[in-house]
């Protein structure tokens, strides 16, 4: 079983900030920029991008959602929810194909991929917490999205964000 880390540590930063994930996670998906171009090149194809959000963006616009805000929508031709579910989908995709074009990174199980997101990243800190916050949204589809399209479950309830049977 391979062992997979984030390729990119950032423990110097104020961990006592009220937006220190925020930061975190901004850094992080820079720093993962190389990986992932990398990957496009070498494949010439990406899923990433429909949320049509520009990968600088992303982080932005995903942390509104975890301080329980609701940004405007980028998108003209679907629901802010469907933005967000497109957009928790790029940052997956972005950081998977990212990690899978790191020499020795081929062929990684998908227990090896989740374990490594939801374990190991900001990204995958964040995402769990736009499910907490998603969850006290008064907006239906929103709590919708989060509880449904965001984090699987097995990952919500092993993390505390819901417990099994809520």
């Amino acid at each position: 079983m391979k062992i997979l880390s984030c390729p990119v540590s950032f423990d110097d930063l104020d961990s006592n900030s009220p937006d220190h994930l925020k930061a975190k996670f901004i850094r992080e998906i820079l720093a993962m920029r190389p990986w992932y171009d990398m990957a496009l090149n070498k494949r010439k194809r990406t899923t990433v991008g429909g949320s049509g959000i520009d990968i600088d963006s992303l982080g932005e616009f995903l942390y509104v959602f975890v301080k329980g805000e609701l940004p405007e929508n980028p998108r003209d031709d679907v629901d802010i929810s469907v933005t967000l579910k497109l957009a928790a989908e790029d940052i997956k995709s972005y950081y998977v194909e990212g990690i899978t074009s790191q020499p020795g990174q081929e062929g990684l199980s998908s227990k090896a991929l989740n374990d490594w997101f939801w374990n190991e990243t900001a990204a995958g800190n964040v995402l769990l917490e736009l499910v907490r916050a998603c969850s006290k949204s008064d907006n239906e589809m929103i709590k919708m999205t989060g509880s449904h399209f965001i984090a699987p479950m097995d990952v919500v309830i092993e993390k505390g964000i819901i417990s099994d049977g809520a």
